[in-house]
């Protein structure tokens, strides 16, 4: 399982030092590098993060006040100065608090510990692609919906929107809520056939009837576009 991660600091050195540990360790994967949680904000847009290393110090607004702010927020490590904020840092649910010079040692127990709750959730949800997955080049997938398995044929899906830790699933003729993330159904759909066009999104290439600027017209709405996933889409589309 690799973990996409976020750092939110405004310090380079120690943006440096973050990114050269999760470079270290096979299973995380480096997705951005902001300053300002205003930055950290149209990341989280666009697309989605499963770790953010969080400092609390940034400028104008600062780190406990956005991640109030998230509707949604990814998984947190709060990485500071100042340790006497750890109890507010608990309160809003972090991971786990690490006190700035960070030990790489003390980094891999916090990441360890993030990772053990994903791969709980994931078993849990049954969202892993070991769980129920067919070969990515299947005609069909099986899925679960009030507590039976059904035969979903691959051919009839439109699109996907993450919702959470469920998956909104529109085929031809239905709408199918499952648990698990959209990052799991990714991993399970045959890549030439589907693309990510959004954070919240996965489409089937051949519902797609037209793109007007950050839209896609499709059979039961409109899909937007993220601008950090609208290449690959017209790369795919042509």
């Amino acid at each position: 399982m690799t973990i996409s991660c976020l750092i939110v600091e405004d310090q380079f050195p120690a943006q440096r030092v973050l990114a050269l540990y999760i470079a270290d360790l096979p299973h995380l994967e480096l997705v951005g590098t902001c300053g300002t949680a205003f930055e950290a904000m149209a990341v989280l847009h666009e697309r989605t993060v499963d770790l953010m290393f969080l400092d609390l110090n940034l400028p104008r607004l600062g780190g406990f006040d956005l991640l109030r702010s998230i509707s949604s927020p990814p998984k947190v490590i709060v990485t500071t100065a100042y340790p006497e904020h750890a109890l507010e840092g608990f309160e809003l649910a972090v991971s786990d608090y690490l006190v700035k010079p960070v030990a790489f040692d003390r980094f891999i127990r916090a990441v360890n510990r993030v990772r053990a709750t994903m791969v709980t959730r994931d078993v849990v949800t049954g969202s892993t692609a070991e769980q129920n997955a067919p070969a990515r080049n299947s005609d069909h997938v099986f899925v679960k919906v009030d507590g039976e398995l059904r035969r979903l044929a691959v051919s009839e899906i439109v699109f996907l929107r993450g919702e959470g830790d469920y998956v909104s699933i529109v085929t031809t003729d239905a709408r199918l809520f499952v648990a698990g993330t959209l990052g799991g159904w990714e991993a399970r759909l045959p890549s030439d056939r589907f693309v990510r066009t959004h954070k919240s999104y996965i489409v089937n290439l051949a519902h797609v009837n037209r793109v007007r600027g950050a839209t896609i017209d499709m059979p039961g709405g409109g899909i937007p576009i993220g601008r950090s996933f609208r290449d690959r889409l017209m790369l795919r589309l042509s």
